[in-house]
C-alpha cells in the first residue's frame, strides 16, 4: 500500500522483522553527530614555538573541558562521582601540560620553581590524606581551584605583555597555594 509516496510495510510479513524489532525495541540505537575541527592554526603555532602538537591540543582540550564540564553537568542534572573523578584527572593533565609547555619558556628566578614544588607537595599531601581518611580519591572543586585553573589557562596570553608576567605569576602562585591549603582543610575537616 502506498501513502504519500512511501510504501507502508506489513511488519508481520516483512522479511527483516526480527532485525527491525531488535533495533526498535531491544537494542535501541542512537544518532551520533561529528564535526570537523580545523587545527591548522594550532599546528602552525606548534611549529613556530617548537612545542609538540599533541601537548598543545591536550592543553586546550583540558582547559576547555575544565571550564565546560561541570557547568554542563549541573545544568543538565547529570553530576556524578565519576564525573568529579574525571574532572580531577583532566585537571592533573592540564597542569602537567602547562608545566611542560609554558613554565620552561618563562624566564624567572628560582622562586617560581620553589612555589610550584611547594604547591605540588601540598596537593600530594591532600591526595594521600584524603585517601587515608576516606579510602577513596578525594578532590574538592572549590572556587579557588577554578580560579587557579583560569589563571593558568590565560597565562600564555598574559605573558606576551612583559610587565605583567611577574605580577601575574605571583597572583597565580598565591591563588594556587590558597586553593591547595583550602582543599586540604576541607578534606581533613570532612568526616
Amino acid at each position: 500500500m502506498e501513502q504519500h509516496g512511501y510504501r507502508i510495510l506489513d511488519l508481520e510479513t516483512y522479511y527483516r522483522k526480527d532485525i527491525y524489532r531488535r533495533f526498535t525495541q531491544v537494542a535501541r540505537s542512537s544518532v551520533s553527530i561529528t564535526h570537523r575541527i580545523d587545527v591548522t592554526d594550532l599546528v602552525e603555532h606548534s611549529h613556530r614555538s617548537g612545542t609538540k602538537f599533541y601537548i598543545n591540543f591536550l592543553y586546550l582540550l583540558c582547559g576547555l573541558s575544565d571550564v565546560l564540564d561541570g557547568a554542563i553537568a549541573r545544568l543538565t542534572g547529570t553530576t556524578s562521582r565519576l564525573g568529579e573523578s574525571l574532572d580531577a584527572i583532566a585537571d592533573t593533565v592540564f597542569i602537567a601540560a602547562w608545566i611542560i609547555l609554558f613554565l620552561p619558556t618563562i624566564i624567572v628566578g628560582k622562586w617560581i620553581w620553589i612555589c610550584v614544588g611547594l604547591i605540588a607537595l601540598v596537593k600530594v599531601v591532600n591526595i594521600v590524606s584524603g585517601f587515608i581518611m576516606h579510602n577513596t580519591f578525594v578532590s574538592k572543586h572549590t572556587y579557588a581551584n577554578k580560579a587557579t585553573g583560569l589563571l593558568l589557562f590565560l597565562l600564555p596570553v598574559v605573558i606576551k605583555v612583559d610587565f605583567l608576567t611577574i605580577p601575574y605569576l605571583l597572583l597565580t602562585c598565591l591563588t594556587a597555594a590558597f586553593a591547595a591549603i583550602q582543599e586540604g582543610h576541607l578534606i581533613r575537616s570532612e568526616r
